[in-house]
């Protein structure tokens, strides 16, 4: 029995060696083709190749809908929406818009509430 732990054990740890190498392929030929398309986006405190790639796929998905910032708040679903209930009116966040994209943003920010000093201020 000890045997056999031992033995499954050493498998698991030859596996995790090499998902670890293939993840950083991939984040190798991630950072090349944001560095060829958008290079400017990795000099961002917060973004990182794999959410530069989120934010890119999200923009060459929908080149037809960008035409300002708030446009593109609004397609990624964390722009704001006017809601009303009789007298009262207030606003919520945009429930719509692309998961993925809101995800990659989410991350940006507490990135950098975390180590930018200027978004602690």
């Amino acid at each position: 029995m000890l045997q056999a732990t031992r033995i499954t054990l050493g498998l698991l740890a030859h596996r995790i060696g090499q998902l670890s190498e293939q993840i950083r392929e991939v984040d190798v030929r991630l950072t090349r083709l944001v560095e060829r398309h958008a290079p400017q986006l990795l000099d961002v405190v917060g973004i990182g190749p794999d959410t530069a790639v989120t934010l890119l796929i999200t923009v060459g998905d929908n080149p037809e809908r960008l035409d300002s910032e708030a446009s593109f708040a609004a397609l990624c679903g964390v722009s704001p929406v006017e809601r009303s209930s009789g007298r009262r009116r207030f606003r919520r966040l945009n429930r719509g818009g692309d998961r993925q994209a809101s995800a990659a943003l989410h991350r940006i920010v507490f990135t950098r509430l975390r180590v930018d000093p200027r978004t602690q201020d």
